[in-house]
């Protein structure tokens, strides 16, 4: 386990997660804390990311005193932060919605694994993947480690709200395919 960290509000949390380093550090309070399935998820966090918005690489490949700076997100209760991050090769797996209509591309809805989501009827092999040179970690309230706060997702490109069943938003994530 790391050295004691006082568990941290969120403002403390945006300034104290300024390098790749204490994310990774994160990861592995996450893997240490005791819970098998936080444990066995954090693992998964060290990437590459194969789903969705997906990278080449992990986030090994990058010298953990990369600086990461605070960014805008939806979500109040979690921390949103961003890294440039070129070497990844990251791609998009969902653009906005506000792009799919100004490429009159055709957005439909449908249940997902986590709910309502937003997607084009595409096959995987036929959707655009745009590149995306740096990536968004999001962090969120967490009993499980020692500052309080644990790393929910990272992902390439920007955080982009998710459609949540009732009011489509210009700029809510479209999946760039349909997944079969």
């Amino acid at each position: 386990m790391t050295a004691t960290v006082k568990t941290m509000t969120k403002d403390e949390a945006t300034q104290y997660f300024n390098s790749l380093g204490r994310i990774l550090n994160l990861i592995q309070q996450m893997q240490s804390c005791g819970n098998k399935d936080t444990a066995s998820y954090a693992v998964t966090l060290l990437g590459p990311r194969k789903r969705g918005s997906t990278t080449e690489y992990g986030l090994d490949k990058i010298k953990p005193d990369r600086e990461v700076y605070p960014i805008e997100g939806d979500k109040a209760e979690c921390v949103y932060l961003g890294m440039e991050a070129p070497e990844l090769k990251g791609t998009l797996g969902a653009i906005t919605v506000e792009e799919c209509l100004e490429q009159g591309k055709l957005v439909k809805i449908r249940n997902g694994a986590h709910g309502p989501e937003l997607y084009l009827d595409v096959p995987p092999e036929r959707a655009d993947h745009p590149p995306a040179p740096h990536v968004t970690f999001i962090l969120g309230p967490s009993k499980e480690t020692e500052c309080g706060w644990s790393l929910w997702t990272w992902h390439p490109g920007d955080p982009m709200p998710a459609f949540d069943g009732t009011t489509i938003q210009w700029n809510h994530a479209v999946k760039t395919h349909n997944g079969k």
